[in-house]
Formats: structure tokens, C-alpha cells, sequence
């Protein structure tokens, strides 16, 4: 196919978002009931659910009026995009909702697309990451577990910038509580206190932010309450107390002897009750150790800090055999495998399939064609698995076979990575404590 035509079909699909004329049916999306109009076959194609919803007995069918009030505006272009084999425009934010929008009606090709642009996307920051799982749990999405665990060990390892952004104070109430009892959200307890002062005054106001912090909202209003976190302006009387109330239930989380005196005096000490800021005083005066308090220092992991660099493992198994055969590979120690090589030769038929299996997983499969201009083909899978193992399984699917050699790169699991993998694997089940089976997950 030529460019110029390329080009010319390229433009004719964009015309299919722009000419209403075309269009023969209407899409209200998202909970706002935005109106946009689409051409309905591309988009029935994509799945079992939106054809029957729109070529079915259903009233959409009747009234060419998709109603979609759980799918965003960006999610919807995505989807349609996709239907008119168009580039879809992943951003994260776009990729996290449609992925929701993909598993909701069953578009499997769309959502391990997504899936994929999440897992491998370079540049996604702390920032970001917080983002999109406060945005996964603000719309009831059980995040893939190699998601959580890449956007979680993101946010530990830029503590201060998310601390500082402004979305922090967009952030839902399950990743504030969690990170909050987190030793390893290492900012200092001064800057995290006024900014969870900045965070409940917000939340009250959007109750959708609260989480586990619910509770809070029904507590009776004050009588001229006062605000004494500097929200009175803004607030009403019942606003204010819920905050209030909201902070109260952070107080056994926070590390007060952690805190500058004066911010503790100025900022602090007024939710405590009288025998807890005694007890922070005689600390600070004293230096004696209060009873049911917090005094551990929260500290960063380093190996999250530096990118979770450690030490690369490879092992080569030098091995020439013939058929359908199955070789295990020992790596001598534990270790987070990341990359497997295969030299292949003497392919009987058109192609061969290979597939690796560690730790009670099995990955994706790959298709190695055969190649008449040369006597062997190199193949590589990248994994991304969360489990450590000290041997893996090659798979060989194929009638005749010669493998030549097999090569596993990862990383040895120092007690470092180790120490950081099972932070972030609580930090995890804290944030999503039963996760679904991904359409990705290949294990049995």
C-alpha cells in the first residue's frame, strides 16, 4: 500500500468522527450525557454485548440511542477509534478508561491493548501514577496486578513529589489511608500534616474522595464551629466538623514525634486528646518514649528510588535437542526473570511456538516463522511477572525443533528488593484486597 493512499484512507476514516451526516446513531456518554453521534456497525463489531445493544430487541436498537452513563467521554473516542481502524490516541488517563470501558462490554483485543500501553509506557511519573489509581478506584476498576504493583513502587519512589501536587488533594481515601500507615512514604510528618489538613477540607466538600474515611460525614454539625484549619471561610459548620472528624481518624497513623516542635504546638496538638500531647510533650522536653504513639521514622527504599536496579543474572543453558520437548532452566538463585533468549534451528513445518512457565505462571506464547535465507532464528520474550523463582520451564511446541541455547536475564533478589517487592505487595492488596483474574493472566 502506498503512502498517498494510506494517507487518503487515513483521512476518509477521520471524516467518520466529523460528518454527522454519515452517522446513524447516537451514543449519551458518560454520567453528564454527552451526545456523540457514530456510525453503529464499526462499533457493534467490537464486541458480542454492543452488537446485540445495537442490532438486538433492546431499546437501543429501536432508538439508535447508546446509552453508555458508565463509559467516559475519552474512553468512548477511544472505542471508536479503535472500531474505525483508527490510531486510538492512548494517553494514561485515556488507556485507564478505556481499559474500564473495554471490560465492561468485553473487548478483549481493546483492553490487552490498553493493557500493554499501561505496563510499558516509559515516562509515567509519580504523579501520574497516583493518578490512575485513584482514578481506578474512584470507578471500581480491579487494576491488572502488574499495573498496581508499577504505579505503587512509582508513588514510593517520588514520595515528595506526589506529597506536593496538587492531585494529592484529588486523591482517593483508600490510597491517603494507606499511604499514611506507610513507614515508607518518606516525606517529612510536618509537610504530610498540612497537607491531609488541605486534603479533608477537600474531601468533605467531594464525599467520592472520602473512602474508608465515610464515617466521618455523619457526624452532627457543631454549633458555631470554628474551623481551625484555616477552611472557615469555605466551609459550613457541618463541613468543618466532618473534617475535624476526618483528621481524628488519621491521629493513630501519624508519627507526632516526628513533627518540628512548634508545628506540633501551632498545627497539630489541638486533635490530640490531653494525655496523648502530654505524652509527644515529655517526648520533646524529655525525651521519653509515649505510650501508644507512632515513633518510627518513615525512610525511603532505596532500590525503589534508584529504579529497582540490582545486580543482572544470566544464565545460558547451552542445549541442542530435536521434537516437542520442555527444558528447565536453574538460575542458581532467586531472581525477578525479566528476558528469555531462544536460538532456534532446523524448524520442520512453517513455525514454531515457545512459551516460558516460572512460578506457577505461564506467559504469553510467541511464534517464531521460518526463515528459508538463514539457518537459525533468534527469538526474545520480555515477562513481567511479579514472582522471584530459582528455575523456570521453556515450552516448545512444534513437531522438529532444534534449540541451540536458552538464555534468562533478570535481576537477583538482594535483601533490598526483596524488602521493597514486599512493600509494594502490601501497598497493593491495601489498595485493591481482591483484585479480578486479568484477561492477560495466561496461568491456569
Amino acid at each position: 500500500m502506498s503512502d498517498a493512499f494510506k494517507h487518503a484512507q487515513e483521512r476518509r476514516c477521520e471524516s467518520w468522527l466529523t460528518d454527522e451526516d454519515l452517522c446513524d446513531a447516537m451514543a449519551v456518554v458518560g454520567p453528564e450525557g454527552h451526545r456523540v453521534p457514530f456510525l453503529r456497525t464499526p462499533l457493534a463489531s467490537l464486541s458480542q454485548p454492543l452488537k446485540a445493544a445495537l442490532y438486538g430487541e433492546f431499546q437501543e436498537g429501536q432508538t439508535r440511542e447508546l446509552i453508555l452513563p458508565h463509559v467516559s467521554v475519552d474512553a468512548f473516542d477511544v472505542m471508536i477509534r479503535s472500531a474505525y481502524h483508527m490510531e486510538p490516541k492512548l494517553t494514561p488517563h485515556r488507556a485507564l478508561h478505556a481499559l474500564a470501558a473495554a471490560k465492561l462490554y468485553m473487548i478483549d483485543g481493546l483492553e490487552k491493548y490498553c493493557y500493554h500501553y499501561l505496563l510499558h509506557i516509559t515516562d509515567v511519573d509519580g504523579i501520574t501514577s497516583l493518578i490512575l489509581l485513584s482514578e481506578s478506584l474512584k470507578s471500581s476498576l480491579a487494576l491488572p496486578a502488574e499495573l498496581q504493583r508499577t504505579f505503587c513502587k512509582k508513588v514510593l519512589a517520588h514520595c515528595q513529589q506526589v506529597v506536593e501536587s496538587p492531585f494529592f488533594l484529588e486523591t482517593h481515601g483508600s490510597i491517603i489511608a494507606t499511604l499514611i500507615k506507610s513507614d515508607n512514604f518518606d516525606v517529612s510528618e510536618d509537610q504530610l500534616w498540612d497537607r491531609l489538613m488541605k486534603w479533608s477540607a477537600a474531601a468533605v466538600r467531594k464525599p467520592g474522595l472520602l473512602g474508608p474515611f465515610a464515617d466521618a460525614t455523619s457526624c452532627p454539625p457543631l454549633k458555631r464551629a470554628k474551623s481551625s484549619t484555616g477552611e472557615s471561610n469555605s466551609m459550613n459548620p457541618h463541613q468543618v466538623t466532618c473534617q475535624e472528624e476526618v483528621l481524628r481518624l488519621m491521629l493513630p497513623h501519624i508519627r507526632f514525634t516526628q513533627m518540628s516542635q512548634e508545628f506540633f504546638i501551632d498545627k497539630a496538638r489541638k486533635y490530640l486528646d490531653r494525655e496523648k500531647s502530654e505524652a509527644v510533650m515529655d517526648f520533646f522536653v524529655l525525651r521519653r518514649n509515649p505510650e501508644g504513639l507512632v515513633l518510627k521514622p518513615r525512610f525511603a527504599l532505596l532500590s525503589l528510588q534508584n529504579g529497582g536496579a540490582s545486580r543482572l543474572v544470566t544464565s545460558s543453558l547451552e542445549t541442542r535437542f530435536t521434537g516437542t520437548q520442555n527444558r528447565t532452566v536453574h538460575l542458581g538463585e532467586l531472581a525477578q526473570v525479566t528476558r528469555v533468549r531462544v536460538s532456534i534451528s532446523n524448524i520442520v513445518g512453517k513455525a514454531v511456538t515457545w512459551s516460558v512457565s516460572l512460578a506457577g505462571r505461564r506467559s504469553e506464547e510467541v511464534v517464531v516463522e521460518k526463515d528459508a535465507n538463514i539457518d537459525f532464528s533468534l527469538s526474545r520474550l520480555d515477562i513481567r511477572f511479579e514472582n522471584a523463582c530459582k528455575e523456570l520451564v521453556v515450552e516448545f511446541d512444534a513437531v522438529s525443533v532444534t534449540v541451540r541455547y536458552i538464555m534468562v536475564e533478570g535481576r537477583k533478589m538482594t535483601p533490598e528488593l526483596e524488602l521493597a517487592d514486599q512493600v509494594v505487595d502490601q501497598l497493593c492488596k491495601d489498595f485493591f484486597p481482591a483484585p479480578e483474574r486479568d484477561v492477560h493472566d495466561t496461568s491456569q
